[in-house]
């Protein structure tokens, strides 16, 4: 797991930003660091793949997060949230996930609350989708996607764009690009001035514009 800011007119990145993960019922997922590649200097590791320093406990007990072989785990329940100790507003941060079983839910937050919403786990925020292939109810391509929405939770705001949603509140992914579980993912957003794009696997998949706020932990 990598992450970098981006200064104004995308002058040369300095890294203060960091990744969390959101948990949606009883789902598990894991996250594992991503190399720097060759010519992207600027950018630093967030989980040091030991333990959790520099994250911080949402309402969550302390084994719905764990660290193992090198990887963060988290196992749903209950459901809550991890976020960054500080927070950040314009970044690049990229990371591999996957589900431990086929229909996982999950997602991570970005530009989010430090406390949670009064009567909900999950903070003020902008939420990135993770979703299994597998996961299949009512609503589907209607309410929500397979992958890769990026919408507004608990009173922030955004623009969406691209593929919308039907019910016009989420920003859809052009293409379905998550492979199923048990394979790894790869997700790298691009948080500048409010905007948000995702790509997926190496390519540019959800937009979304003008969040409000536009500054705060990130969180998973």
């Amino acid at each position: 797991m990598k992450v970098d800011t981006i200064m104004n007119k995308r002058a040369q990145l300095i890294a203060t930003a960091a990744l969390a993960f959101v948990c949606h019922g009883l789902t598990a997922a894991e996250i594992k660091p991503t190399p720097v590649p060759p010519g992207e200097a600027g950018f630093v590791p967030l989980f040091n793949g030991k333990d959790l320093s520099g994250w911080h406990p949402c309402n969550i007990a302390p084994e719905t997060f764990t660290v193992r072989d090198g990887l963060l785990v988290t196992s749903g329940s209950p459901v809550g949230t991890l976020r960054t100790e500080r927070m950040y507003e314009n970044f690049i941060i990229e990371f591999d996930w996957r589900h431990m079983r086929s229909g996982g839910n999950s997602g991570f937050f970005v530009w989010a609350d430090g406390l949670p919403v009064a009567g909900s786990p999950f903070s003020r925020g902008i939420e990135i989708q993770i979703l299994d292939p597998g996961f299949n109810i009512k609503g589907k391509n209607e309410w929500y996607s397979t992958h890769g929405d990026i919408f507004a939770v608990n009173g922030a705001a955004l623009t969406v764009a691209g593929r919308i949603s039907p019910n016009g509140k989420r920003s859809f992914p052009q293409e379905e690009r998550t492979k199923p579980s048990p394979e790894w993912n790869h997700y790298r957003l691009v948080a500048n001035n409010g905007n948000l794009s995702l790509s997926v696997n190496g390519k540019e998949v959800t937009l979304a514009k003008a969040a409000s706020p536009r500054k705060g932990a990130v969180q998973k």
